[in-house]
């Protein structure tokens, strides 16, 4: 095993019992409030084979570095090759945040058999994360009957009482589903499902602001390279249809003006016909803006160095610094001073991305490792700002060359 992780098998009991020693290959890719998964290679001979591929158990990633829990999750998948050429086990699985969506939205969480008929639906407002804690607690949390309880899952010791004020409203949509847009209405909250002793805790949290401190760059010697792509919105303009039946149906609209602006008035009608309340039908005009509008998505290959290391400096769900772009050759008309403010993107309009990191792919062999962030931009503005800023920069160069 390399120096920086461990793995662990943990049974059913969520118990440790064995370390897995010796791998041929090992990755995994991990999301910020979704679903991570994993794979792993093994010989077949190997002690760790057994409990590997016995059903119900999983595994514990863990630093060596820091002492933190990468991910934990369950066993899903195995694959047995035996031939002449090969004898291997492939294991694949997904992290903890999986037994969100083993559970929907209950309308009435307390009842134990139909017709469910006492509400129409599991209100809760409050502060996000009061609802997004009410809502695990109720369907697979301490607080969920007996045929629905996960014995195992807990909540952390303390809400503590972040992001805005949210209404959910819960029939039968899928939990992590629902938890995830209520976490965006709720200011950008983080949450995860994570093993703490024997018991697996669910867990929200604010993003870090770690902009200042965690920056990469090719000149800073800490980032080999970068990817991004972008892709045109879905729908720029909404309208929600509330209670009501015909001329007599509530309507409200909403839009993103900007989105709009640049790729047009694309429209779409969303069915809310449970609520007449303003509030509520505003909260799913913003839900479906967010998620059918501009996506857009950066990939980074760094350089673990001394000051900037995952896990020590910064971790999944955090907001860094990525310096895409220099301000390219200085003139008269700029001084060194200039360009390395705008270098360091206090003045550089798009030549960087102050975002969160929403995806972490870990890659690992038994002599080394290779870390692979990706930070989204719910920001998308910020994707279509450096395309124009690279535009700005090779006009300036080639200003420069014709002089």
């Amino acid at each position: 095993m390399g120096a920086d992780w461990s793995i662990y098998v943990r049974d059913r009991a969520l118990r440790r019992v064995a370390q897995v020693s010796d791998f041929r290959s090992f990755e995994a890719v991990l999301k910020f409030n979704d679903i991570g998964k994993w794979t792993m290679e093994i010989d077949e001979r190997v002690p760790e084979a057994i409990p590997l591929t016995t059903p119900g158990f999983g595994i514990q990633v863990i630093s060596n570095v820091t002492g933190n829990t990468l991910f934990t999750g369950p066993i899903e998948g195995r694959e047995f090759t035996h031939d002449v050429n090969k004898k291997t086990i492939r294991l694949e699985g997904v992290d903890d945040n999986a037994l969100l969506s083993w559970r929907l939205g209950h309308p009435v969480p307390t009842a134990s058999q139909p017709p469910y008929s006492s509400q129409e639906n599991h209100v809760v407002t409050g502060t996000c994360s009061t609802v997004l804690r009410t809502y695990v607690n109720a369907n697979l949390g301490p607080g969920a009957n007996s045929e629905r309880r996960m014995d195992n899952v807990v909540l952390q010791a303390a809400d503590p009482l972040i992001g805005k004020t949210v209404t959910g409203k819960l029939r039968w949509q899928n939990l992590l589903t629902a938890l995830q847009d209520l976490a965006v209405s709720g200011g950008g909250l983080g949450f995860r499902c994570v093993q703490v002793d024997d018991q697996i805790e669910f867990q929200v949290y604010e993003p870090v602001d770690r902009t200042e401190t965690v920056k990469f760059g090719e000149e800073l010697g800490n980032l080999m390279g970068y990817q991004f792509r972008s892709v045109a919105p879905e729908t720029t303009y909404v309208y929600a249809g509330g209670q009501g039946e015909g001329t007599a149906r509530k309507i409200k609209e909403g839009q993103n003006s900007g989105e709009r602006i640049t790729w047009g008035r694309r429209e779409e009608f969303v069915d809310r016909r449970d609520t007449s309340d303003d509030k509520e039908l505003d909260q799913k005009i913003t839900e479906t803006l967010e998620d059918k509008g501009e996506s857009g998505e950066l990939s980074i290959t760094p350089i673990d160095t001394e000051g900037c290391a995952f896990d020590v400096h910064y971790k999944l769900g955090d907001k860094v610094t990525a310096i895409l772009s220099s301000p390219g050759p200085t003139d008269t008309l700029i001084s060194q001073q200039q360009a390395d403010s705008l270098y360091l993107g206090r003045k550089f309009e798009g030549g960087h991305i102050q975002e969160v990191v929403r995806e972490v792919k870990v890659s690992m062999t038994a002599d080394k490792q290779r870390i692979e962030p990706k930070i989204g931009t719910p920001n998308k503005q910020d994707i279509f700002r450096l395309f124009r800023e690279f535009r700005r920069l090779a006009a300036r160069v080639n200003n420069l060359e014709r002089r």
